[in-house]
């Protein structure tokens, strides 16, 4: 299976409340930004030159802060320093007034086929919430934008179980975005992060958040209404219509290699995992000694397992028991007796796998808890 690269600019014009990724509100090192990255490629040229690369992602961060240029040249150096597959899924994650006809066209001539933008909610009360820097039709512009322009393959997210909000109001959400142009939807249910402005405004009771009822019954809706518009569920918080699924995160489900570039970014080999630190400052200034502050960790069998299990679980492929057994069972290590005791609602076994079902998707990381060796 071919390899993924992904490439994590970290540069928000203000950060969500909600958002634990790393990122920074500046802009005075974007313009140095670009000629990192293509340091960084030129670094990994040897090390990954046995790889065939069918994916690029850009994720954040904002990587609409970039300028299509920006987003040329790293794309140019990416295909002169790695072997990248002609067909190769290249994906920019965008937020919706960034967007304008002429940035999509300079996005399309640099080679982007696929765009990812946050949404979140198309209720402005909430985006001010949320400190999103969007309106809900600068969101629904954006897409049209996008899709005229000539990318087509756009992915949207959406996020449930948001505060003062309820499920006709969610109801409304899922409509109106299912009357866009999309091929694809990501909808998460928001997460309380610890060290997030949102964690602190809980805590302080500022924000309250809506009950699990509440939000199970919007999961349970969207599932039901992006099916009838003919998208596909294949991971828990990932629908697509046919064809449209994502390489690129499929790549991270079943376990394949991905090389990850810029501060925070992570990379997989098979047998060990890395990941560069948080500092986009050291990053830019000086990218050499940068490099070498990558921390490397080799994964004990232990951890391989369990990064199995999670990963397999969380598709609507499941989880293969066959498969488990051969690469896990001689080192004792088989959830089969503790599958057994989870509640029967939460799963089903077919075909020597094990897959969830919606309300098993939904309580998916205590399930994964309890089946993990610690």
């Amino acid at each position: 299976m071919s390899s993924g690269l992904y490439i994590h600019v970290p540069f928000c014009v203000k950060k969500c409340i909600y958002c634990d990724f790393y990122s920074v509100a500046r802009n005075d090192l974007i313009s140095q930004f670009a000629s990192a990255v293509q340091k960084e490629i030129e670094y990994y040229s040897t090390e990954w030159q046995s790889e065939k690369f069918d994916t690029i992602y850009f994720g954040g961060g904002s990587p609409s802060q970039l300028t299509s240029n920006d987003v040329s040249e790293i794309i140019k150096s990416a295909y002169k320093n790695f072997t990248v597959q002609p067909e190769a899924e290249i994906t920019l994650e965008c937020n919706p007034d960034d967007i304008s006809e002429s940035y999509v066209q300079g996005l399309l001539q640099a080679g982007i086929n696929r765009i990812s933008i946050g949404i979140q909610t198309f209720d402005n009360k909430l985006l001010s919430l949320l400190d999103r820097r969007h309106q809900a039709d600068t969101a629904i512009k954006a897409i049209n934008i996008i899709h005229n322009t000539g990318i087509s393959n756009i992915s949207a997210d959406l996020i449930y179980g948001l505060p003062e909000t309820n499920l006709d109001a969610w109801k409304e959400n899922v409509n109106t975005l299912l009357q866009l142009p999309l091929k694809h939807i990501s909808a998460y249910m928001l997460t309380v992060h610890d060290n997030t402005l949102l964690s602190k405004k809980v805590m302080t009771g500022k924000i309250t958040m809506p009950d699990e009822d509440l939000c199970f019954s919007q999961y349970e809706f969207l599932i039901s209404e992006v099916e009838k518009s003919g998208f596909q569920q294949y991971e828990i918080s990932n629908f697509a219509l046919a064809g449209f699924k994502s390489k690129h995160n499929i790549k991270y489900w079943k376990g394949y290699k991905y090389l990850g570039l810029g501060p925070a970014a992570h990379s997989y080999n098979l047998h060990s995992r890395a990941w560069n630190i948080s500092d986009v400052e050291s990053y830019v200034n000086d990218t050499s000694s940068f490099i070498l502050q990558r921390v490397v960790e080799e994964l004990p069998v232990k951890d391989m397992y369990n990064e199995f299990l999670m990963n397999s679980l969380r598709t609507t492929e499941g989880l293969n028991l066959t498969e488990l057994e051969e690469r896990f069972k001689r080192y004792g290590f088989c959830p089969l007796d503790k599958i057994e005791k989870l509640k029967k609602e939460w799963y089903h076994k077919e075909d020597n796998y094990i897959r969830l079902t919606t309300s098993g998707m939904f309580v998916s990381d205590y399930i994964i808890e309890k089946l993990m060796i610690i």
